[in-house]
């Protein structure tokens, strides 16, 4: 008994490729997705305790990042520590600025906001306060 060869017309083909397709923009599209939603649930408890109330961070020396929940138009950084600390209002790309011990550096935008302060030390670490207000 012999065999018959099954013929496939070019829709068939194009439904496949098509399917194949849309899976593996699925399998991309999953990872980032669950990256975006972990990083915006990690964010959300930072500033949550009120707009004018200080959060207290330490600064070491890597670059670290305080996303708000809602856009600030000030924000107030103290340096409570022994070690002179660098901040950079919401771009790496931007000019950093100098905090020494013991002292206080506001940023207040009246035309735009502040989402995230970027901060560090060049070497040890310093307790900081940061105060936004929106």
């Amino acid at each position: 008994m012999e065999k018959e060869l099954e013929l496939y017309d070019d829709g068939m083909m194009e439904t496949m490729m098509l399917g194949i397709f849309m899976i593996m923009i699925i399998a991309v599209a999953i990872p980032v997705v669950v990256n975006v939603a972990q990083t915006a649930v990690a964010s959300q408890g930072i500033l949550a305790q009120g707009l004018n109330e200080p959060y207290g961070l330490t600064a070491k020396s890597t670059v670290q990042e305080l996303a708000f929940t809602q856009p600030m138009q000030s924000v107030m950084i103290t340096n409570d520590g022994t070690t002179t600390v660098y901040a950079k209002v919401n771009s790496l790309n931007n000019q950093a600025n100098e905090i020494k011990t013991g002292e206080t550096l506001v940023f207040d935008y009246n035309t735009h906001v502040i989402e995230r302060v970027f901060y560090y030390t060049l070497s040890g670490q310093s307790d900081i306060r940061i105060t936004g207000t929106g």
